[in-house]
């Protein structure tokens, strides 16, 4: 191989096919990927600025709040148009117009021990785009009706924020009471004249009270499409597990389990240096980790100590760093001494680096040579992608490599680098080297070493494929046909050159991937993370170039450098020594009685002092009569199914929050007569489905909860969106719920109060959801509530549960 890369044809063709690859990617690349057009204007400083003047503007609480901020991409509403459409040109249209924006700035103001908090939201270019003030349920505020908080929601809209309501047309309106008699509006609106597929543009507004606390617009999509993608995403994740299991046999188990045990005992096993280059690998995770802190704060419970919060985030990196640490050294440890005992003309590859070894042609040809293969892969991807969507039909998402929330970070620069350090040296290692070392050794023990190799080339390019089959792809085989040919150019790197030029193709391929919408983005000081990047990512080739002007002129790589050049030292002399006899001492009698008094005083205490008592547990209904009492119930109804309907069993009603808190709350006896009622008993739950139709027509099923002894304690029956149906008012609506209750729970509709009304509009009916609180039911705090669903003019669906105070649950928490 020293001969080849001096080879003057070998550069010329490198050269050749590096530039014609960068140039058909570059031209092509915004085609398959609109993250090109995203015209991102706006930063994470810019995005924090632009809230803080916001939120002081119009009064947004909480007050002394902190900020927190993430870039983020509607990723379904991306998959929906991709997949039904239009493709990723439709998917890029919506992108570049002010209809709908997927990839949104959003900021969230929040404040430790309040649930009070704000999240406003900013298109990539820096324009406002709505914004969510998220109220105590304790708020004060007026009891307006629908008529009298619609056009105060028109009147914001239109005056603060400028928008065009007559493009609009309101089809959903929904309110909800709290307890201190403020009552909450939801207007929702729709374009009447445009849609993407079968989703709508839609536009929420919300008053909270007398003013606007919301403004959001989302694309409705339908629930059909989602139903069909999560079978779809099972198919990809299928695949995914098989290699899973694959690679834990054969490479941790065989290579790097067994292999390394049999190199250990012929002291082969190097692992000084893995444990070095582990630490450096996991040790940038860890950065990574820290350099995301501004991203955890988007997910934090207000309710809890920040403290508490931040600790136990740094404890989970922590323990996150000591996995990757094991995991990295293991997979080091195996590749390089697998590699070293089966390829003797490799160069030693802990010592490419070394100055001598750096300043010679072989490391710089093999250096070149991985940067130069960089522009071939981008072209291979971005014409896989073209020629999939375009001839065959397949689908993967256009930013399949795009993290927007990297432009999140303190540094995004060096998210890019971290993961692509990571992904470089531990999946050549693992998928690589592991395979193929392990199995030109077999074929060395077994003979047919090429047969052997072969074997083991075609099984490192399948498992490599298979397991990322799990990103999103249609068909669920597509991401293991599109890097089928990618694991065949590096099973070949490493089997002619060894490790280094795939991890430095690997590792540039995936910086250049995750690092694009930086060197596309026109926000303040973006230059500044640009040359870090392209500085970091060359860090081989300044290592290669700084070893040349060091030693003053290109060197030979010597054969001690070369794997058949290294011996493992010799073991030394075992002194004999009289084993020393290890003396076990008994347990004191005292102690060992007195841990076994405190584990019963334990197990006392936590029985005693359990909140819910376990004879509510008891479940004596067997499966077989709980399935022939559902069936009567459904047939008493008037319900009758066909043997195509197939029946799924679970087990439901354990004690959960509402039961904590009526039974601290309220104590034992209340505890109990709600039991069987507005508090769930453990329960059957018998669910009726099909699966020999349609997806969408899959979403239909009925539910029969059973109770111990054989009660009907609730029947649910879930349509599909598509379904007909009557398209009702609310008062007609509201007049079948009360009839429902009325004839489920003989309640006198007088002992009802209305809590919320909310609208849905479906393609071809209205349903409706009513939740009312039952006034018999006399409680310290909290209220006792009876929840009703109407889809069309049947009701389908009702449930008593315990309605908890907000303040209680965040003490609880």
């Amino acid at each position: 191989m020293q001969k080849f890369l001096r080879s003057r044809l070998f550069w010329i063709s490198q050269c050749v096919l590096f530039c014609g690859s960068t140039f058909l990617a570059i031209h092509f690349y915004p085609k398959a990927f609109p993250v090109i057009d995203l015209g991102i204007k706006m930063d994470r400083s810019g995005a924090l600025q632009s809230a803080y003047q916001l939120a002081h503007k119009y009064h947004w609480g909480p007050e002394d709040f902190r900020q927190a901020a993430s870039f983020d991409l509607d990723s379904e509403t991306q998959t929906f148009v991709e997949l039904t459409s239009g493709g990723s040109a439709a998917f890029s249209q919506i992108v570049k117009g002010d209809l709908y924006s997927p990839y949104t700035w959003r900021v969230r103001h929040f404040s430790e021990g309040k649930a009070n908090e704000t999240t406003i939201y900013f298109t990539p270019q820096g324009s406002f785009y709505g914004f969510h003030e998220t109220l105590p349920e304790t708020t004060p505020g007026a009891g307006l009706s629908a008529s009298e908080a619609l056009p105060i929601a028109e009147a914001s809209a239109k005056k603060d924020w400028g928008i065009n309501l007559s493009q609009f047309q309101l089809i959903e309106q929904s309110q909800e009471a709290h307890l201190n008699h403020r009552i909450d509006h939801t207007f929702v609106y729709e374009r009447p004249k445009i849609q993407i597929g079968e989703g709508k543009y839609r536009l929420k507004l919300i008053v909270s009270g007398n003013r606007l606390t919301a403004i959001h617009y989302f694309i409705k999509i339908p629930d059909a499409f989602l139903r069909h993608y999560a079978e779809m995403r099972s198919s990809n994740n299928t695949i995914s597990s098989i290699s899973s299991v694959a690679m834990v046999i054969l490479y941790f188990l065989g290579g790097c389990g067994i292999g390394t045990f049999f190199l250990a005992r012929k002291r082969w096993l190097n692992w000084k240096t893995p444990l070095l280059f582990a630490a450096i690998v996991a040790g940038f995770q860890f950065l990574e980790q820290i350099n995301q802190l501004p991203l955890i704060w988007m997910n934090y419970d207000t309710a809890l100590s920040s403290t508490g919060f931040l600790l136990r985030n740094a404890s989970s990196s922590i323990l996150l760093f000591l996995a990757e640490f094991v995991m990295l050294s293991i997979s080091f440890m195996a590749a390089e001494s697998l590699s070293r005992k089966a390829f003797p003309k490799h160069p030693q590859f802990w010592h490419v680096w070394h100055l001598k070894n750096a300043s010679s042609i072989a490391i710089l040809g093999r250096t070149v040579s991985g940067y130069l293969s960089v522009g071939f892969f981008f072209a291979f991807v971005v014409m896989i992608y073209w020629f999939g969507t375009s001839q065959l039909g397949w689908w993967s998402p256009s930013d399949l490599l795009f993290q927007p929330d990297g432009l999140a970070t303190y540094c995004p620069w060096f998210t890019s680098i971290a993961s692509s350090l990571h992904a470089g040296f531990w999946e050549e290692s693992l998928f690589r080297a592991v395979p193929i070392a392990c199995a030109a050794l077999l074929g060395d023990r077994f003979g047919h070493r090429r047969k052997w190799i072969t074997l083991g080339f075609l099984t490192q390019a399948l498992i490599f494929a298979a397991a990322h089959a799990n990103y999103p792809a249609q068909p669920s085989y597509a991401r293991v046909i599109e890097l089928i040919i990618p694991s065949f150019v590096f099973g070949g790197f490493y089997l002619f050159f060894g490790l280094l030029p795939g991890i430095i193709l690997h590792f540039t391929f995936d910086v250049i991937s995750f690092s694009i919408p930086l060197f596309v983005a026109t926000t303040p000081k973006i230059w500044i993370d640009r040359s870090l990047i392209i500085l970091l990512t060359l860090t081989p080739l300044w290592i290669v170039i700084i070893a040349r002007m060091r030693t003053g002129k290109w060197l030979e790589l010597k054969p001690q450098e070369l794997n058949q050049g290294w011996r493992p030292a010799a073991s030394k002399s075992q002194k004999q020594m009289k084993p020393k006899s290890i003396q076990f001492v008994p347990l004191n009698r005292v102690v060992f009685m007195s841990m076994g008094i405190a584990s019963i005083a334990c197990l006392a205490a936590g029985i005693f002092f359990n909140p819910v008592k376990n004879e509510t547990l008891k479940l004596e209904l067997n499966r077989e009569q709980a399935i022939h009492l559902s069936k009567k119930a459904l047939s008493d109804s008037g319900i009758h199914l066909s043997s195509k309907w197939e029946i799924l069993t679970a087990i439901a009603g354990t004690p959960d929050e509402d039961d904590r808190f009526i039974w601290k709350n309220e104590g034992s006896k209340t505890y109990q007569n709600l039991m069987g009622n507005y508090l769930m008993p453990p329960a059957w739950l018998i669910r009726f489905v099909r699966f020999d139709t349609t997806v969408e027509e899959r979403a239909e099923e009925y539910q029969v909860f059973i109770t111990q002894n054989g009660t009907i304690y609730r029947m649910r029956h879930e349509l599909p969106e598509s379904r007909e149906g009557a398209i009702l008012e609310e008062a007609q609506a509201q007049k079948i719920a009360l009839n429902s209750i009325q004839d489920t729970y003989h309640l006198d509709p007088t002992s009802l109060k209305e809590v919320s009304s909310t609208a849905s509009k479906l393609p071809h009916r209205k349903d409706w959801v009513f939740i009312f609180s039952d006034l018999t039911i006399q409680l310290k705090s909290g209220e006792a509530r009876i929840g009703v669903k109407i889809a069309g003019n049947q009701a389908v669906f009702s449930k008593r549960f315990i309605f908890i105070p907000e303040e209680w649950s965040r003490n609880e928490r």
